[in-house]
């Protein structure tokens, strides 16, 4: 979950002069966006020097409380209309100062907060939900489409459709409905059904489950790997997209208690992004190990709504023609991939230093590591003595980029 300190829009009202700490609050929603009508709930910690909290939730309505002790639990808003809103906070304090004549007068403090996010509440009346139609999803070699809706088993699906091997410059491959899905704005869970399953009926599967909160799990399926899959939120943040709106986003650990190396005790790690799937995918809610069409892990590449591109990761775009949303090179030509075969980490999951096998041949090779959004979080020059010390780095996936004499390379 985002810790949002507000530390907007602050002003005194006051007499005279006088040494007091201003009041202050963080606030934390669960949410930015959503289908209306969407609950948010409001939590508040670290409220000091405040004799009355006054919430403002941007729509119009507002909660005061007097005793702070009733902030202990989420305040819960219901935004019916949609639209975007900020919130804000105002809080008062009552103060007591001596006038010019030396008498006791109270002062009345105001501090008011913006937030710095924007509420962002949709009208989903039309259909899916967040997950709209004509919308287009760029993963390695192919792309994925929503186009028209369609009824069944009692509910309103939007069609996917999916390009396979197709190639920008030729235009050749082949385009198919892949999929029915169904999004459930109360709940914010996602439902999928492969164009295969649906004669004969077949009921969908959960795919995503945005309501997680930190510490919760859901039972999910992936495309891939298929069901039972344990997910669980270890993290919330928020993305912008570069249209401005901020999309929720969550931190997920993939349990697979069918793994096929027998391994049950290990999990894998995604970011789930509410409206637009994993950053493997709107089919990979799981961390992706399968080599796809590049011998490479799939990855989302761009994410367009309505022609608008919203979401791009140029980072993982690495073939021939770069900033195309599109890995194209089956044949193993893009040098880097030939040498990422080669490569070995060890040990991997690091705590301490991350060492290459054949250190030595990529001694000074400038290397650098982002995380799943794609932003860097170290860079420097590989030492094969030292490694790369990576104890500083939070626990999760993280992308090592290297280029020198051998070629460019990608390896997680």
């Amino acid at each position: 979950m985002k810790k949002h300190i507000l530390t907007l829009l602050a002003f005194l009202m006051a007499t005279m002069g006088f040494a007091q700490t201003e009041p202050s609050v963080e606030m934390t929603m669960d949410t930015l966006s959503g289908c209306a009508p969407l609950t948010v709930h409001f939590t508040f910690k670290s409220i000091t020097n405040t004799d009355t909290l006054v919430l403002m939730t941007g729509d119009g309505q507002s909660y005061q409380f007097a005793d702070m002790t009733e902030l202990s639990t989420p305040i819960q808003h219901i935004y019916k209309l949609y639209g975007r809103y900020i919130p804000a906070v105002r809080l008062i304090q009552w103060v007591t100062s001596k006038d010019s004549a030396g008498n006791d007068q109270r002062v009345r403090l105001l501090k008011t907060i913006a937030s710095p996010d924007t509420l962002s509440i949709t009208d989903c009346r039309g259909g899916c939900g967040v997950f709209k139609d004509s919308c287009e999803w760029s993963v390695s070699c192919h792309k994925y489409r929503t186009c028209g809706e369609t009824s069944y088993d009692g509910f309103t699906y939007l069609k996917v459709y999916k390009d396979e091997f197709w190639k920008p410059e030729t235009g050749t491959g082949r385009t198919f409905l892949y999929a029915l899905i169904r999004y459930d704005d109360e709940n914010k869970r996602l439902y999928g059904i492969p164009s295969s399953l649906v004669n004969p009926p077949m009921s969908s599967f959960l795919m995503y489950d945005f309501s997680l909160q930190v510490g919760d799990s859901a039972i999910i399926t992936s495309f891939d790997r298929g069901h039972n899959l344990v997910a669980k939120c270890v993290g919330r943040d928020s993305i912008t997209l570069h249209n401005g709106e901020k999309r929720a986003t969550l931190r997920i650990q993939i349990f697979n208690p069918n793994d096929q190396w027998g391994e049950t005790d290990g999990f894998d790690e995604t970011i789930w992004i509410e409206g637009i799937g994993s950053n493997y995918g709107l089919f990979s809610p799981d961390y992706k190990p399968e080599y796809g069409c590049l011998f490479e892990k799939l990855r989302l590449l761009c994410y367009y709504e309505q022609d608008e591109l919203l979401l791009d990761f140029p980072e993982f775009d690495t073939d021939s023609t770069p900033g195309d949303c599109y890995n194209n090179d089956i044949d193993m030509r893009v040098p880097h991939i030939t040498a990422a075969q080669s490569l070995s980490l060890y040990p991997n999951p690091a705590k301490q230093s991350l060492f290459l096998t054949n250190g030595e041949r990529y001694d000074n090779t400038s290397y650098e590591i982002t995380d799943v959004t794609g932003r860097m979080v170290l860079q420097g020059s590989y030492n094969a003595s030292e490694g790369i010390r990576v104890s500083g780095l939070a626990k999760g996936l993280y992308l090592l980029r290297m280029e020198g004499q051998y070629g460019r390379f990608v390896k997680e």
